[in-house]
C-alpha cells in the first residue's frame, strides 16, 4: 500500500504518537486527563492559553464565556475517535484546513511534554519522533477501525471490557458519556446499542483485523 504523504481536508486518517521507547507518559487520572481536555481545546485556536485554562478549571474562579465553546466554524480538526494509553495516543481525525492534523498534532503533545517535564523536572523530547498518520478510504475501514481504538486498552490486558477505559470515546458512542462532545459521529451509520454489539462481537472483530492491519501504525 501506498501512503500519500499530503494530507487532504475532508479525509479520514488514523493519527498514532508514541513515546520514546515506550515510556509511561500518563501515570495518573490528572494526566489522563488533562490529555483528554487537551484534545477537545486545541480543535480551535483558542483566546486564552491552554495552561492558563486549565489554572481556571482548576480553581474556584469563573471561566470567561467563550473560551472551550466548540465552534465548529473555527475547527481544524473532527475527531471521529480517540484512545489515550500509557505510552501513546489513538486519534482518527479528519482534517478540515489546510495542515490542520500537524498543527493540532503539535500543539496537543508540545502542550503535555511542557507538563510532563515541569511535572517530573525532566527535560528533551517525550514523543518517539514525528507523529504516524495513514488514510483511510473505506467506511467499513473507518468503522472497524474505531472498534479497534476503543478495544486497545482489553487488547493490552488494562481492562477487559471497553467500557470500563474512561480515556477513550467509546463512552460517546454507547451514550454513557454525556459530557462535552468530542466526536463527529454523522458519518457513521451506527447508534449506541448497535455499536457496543459490534465491538462485543470478537468473531468479527479478529475477521477485521486482516483488512485494517495496513492501517494500524503499530
Amino acid at each position: 500500500m501506498t501512503r500519500k504523504t499530503t494530507t487532504e481536508n475532508g479525509r479520514i486518517y488514523h493519527v498514532l504518537s508514541r513515546s520514546i521507547s515506550n515510556y509511561v507518559v500518563f501515570r495518573s487520572k490528572s494526566d489522563y486527563q488533562r490529555m483528554k481536555t487537551a484534545l477537545l481545546f486545541f480543535m480551535q485556536r483558542r483566546s486564552m492559553s491552554f495552561s492558563k485554562y486549565m489554572l481556571y478549571k482548576d480553581s474556584n474562579y469563573r471561566m470567561p464565556e467563550g473560551i472551550i465553546k466548540n465552534s465548529q466554524e473555527e475547527g481544524s480538526v473532527d475527531i471521529i475517535a480517540y484512545c489515550i494509553m500509557p505510552t501513546h495516543i489513538h486519534i482518527l481525525l479528519s482534517q478540515r484546513s489546510d495542515n490542520g492534523i500537524s498543527n493540532y498534532m503539535n500543539r496537543i503533545l508540545n502542550s503535555y511534554t511542557k507538563h510532563f517535564n515541569a511535572s517530573h523536572r525532566r527535560r528533551g523530547p517525550l514523543w518517539e519522533g514525528r507523529f504516524k498518520k495513514v488514510l483511510l478510504e473505506k467506511e467499513k475501514d473507518i468503522l472497524n477501525m474505531t472498534r479497534y481504538i476503543h478495544l486497545n486498552p482489553v487488547l493490552s490486558f488494562m481492562v477487559d471490557k471497553a467500557e470500563k477505559w474512561d480515556y477513550s470515546s467509546y463512552g460517546e458512542y454507547t451514550g454513557k458519556e454525556k459530557g462535552e462532545v468530542f466526536c463527529s459521529l454523522s458519518s457513521l451509520k451506527t447508534n449506541p446499542a448497535t455499536y457496543r454489539k459490534f465491538v462485543d462481537n470478537n468473531g468479527c472483530f479478529q475477521k477485521a483485523l486482516d483488512t485494517i492491519q495496513p492501517f494500524l501504525l503499530e
